[in-house]
C-alpha cells in the first residue's frame, strides 16, 4: 500500500490555512476492515479500489489533523461532497486516478468556506480537442499546460458545487487566472477563491479554496 500524508499552509491570502492532503494506494482488498468494504458492494474491482483508497487517505488526514487539534478523528461519512457529517467544520474533497486516492482536509474559517482538489498522472495527455468542452475566453493561462487547466478547473468545480445545486454547473463556466492564482464564474468578474498546483512524485494535484461566497 502506498501511503503519502504532507501539511499544506497558506497559498491563498487566508493565513490562518492549515490544511492536510494525503494520498494512498491499494492493490487489494486485503486486509480491508468489513465496514469499508459494505460500502463498496456492487461496485466494480477497480472502482472499490480508488473508493477505499480515497477513504483511507481520509482517514489519514483526519488523524493528522485531529490530533494536532487535541480531538477525536470523527466518522469519514462526508455531507453534501462538502463537509464531515458528523463534524462540519471539517471541509473535505476527495479524487482519485489510476488506483491512488487523494484527500484534501482544512477546517472551516473565515476565507475558507469550501475546498476542492483533483489528481493526474503527471504524464497524462490531455488531447487537444478535449479543450473546447472546458476552456473559455476568460482563462488566463500563462503558458500552462492543459493538463494543468484541466485539473485546476476541476478542483474548482469541486469547490464550488456545493454553492450550486439546483443548477447545471459546468467546467466551461469557470475561469481560471494563473497570473493571480485565482478563480470565479464565468458571468461575473467577482474573485470567489484560490488554487496552487503541487508536483509531488509523479503526480499533479491541484487544490482550490472558496473564500468568498458566490451571490
Amino acid at each position: 500500500m502506498t501511503n503519502f500524508t504532507q501539511t499544506i499552509k497558506n497559498f491563498t491570502p487566508a493565513n490562518n490555512l492549515d490544511a492536510k492532503i494525503s494520498i494512498v494506494r491499494i492493490t487489494s482488498l486485503h486486509n480491508i476492515d468489513d465496514i469499508l468494504q459494505a460500502k463498496v458492494e456492487g461496485f466494480s474491482h477497480k472502482r472499490k479500489l480508488e473508493w477505499i483508497s480515497s477513504r483511507l487517505a481520509l482517514r489519514n488526514t483526519l488523524n493528522v489533523l485531529c490530533e494536532e487539534a487535541e480531538s477525536e478523528a470523527p466518522s469519514l461519512e462526508i455531507n453534501s461532497h462538502h463537509c464531515l457529517a458528523k463534524k462540519p467544520d471539517i471541509l473535505v474533497s476527495l479524487a482519485h486516478t489510476e488506483g491512488y486516492g487523494l484527500s484534501f482536509c482544512a477546517f472551516k474559517d473565515t476565507g475558507i468556506l469550501s475546498i476542492g482538489a483533483d489528481i493526474e498522472l503527471i504524464n497524462r495527455q490531455v488531447k487537444p480537442q478535449s479543450l473546447k468542452y472546458f476552456k473559455n475566453d476568460q482563462d488566463n493561462l500563462q503558458k500552462k499546460t492543459s493538463l494543468e487547466l484541466w485539473t485546476a478547473k476541476e478542483a474548482v468545480f469541486k469547490s464550488l458545487s456545493y454553492y450550486f445545486p439546483q443548477t447545471n454547473l459546468v467546467l466551461k463556466h469557470l475561469w481560471i487566472n494563473f497570473e493571480t492564482n485565482t478563480f470565479g464564474h464565468a458571468n461575473s468578474q467577482e474573485v470567489l477563491g484560490y488554487f496552487t498546483h503541487l508536483k509531488i512524485q509523479e503526480f499533479l494535484i491541484c487544490l482550490a479554496i472558496v473564500s468568498s461566497k458566490p451571490q
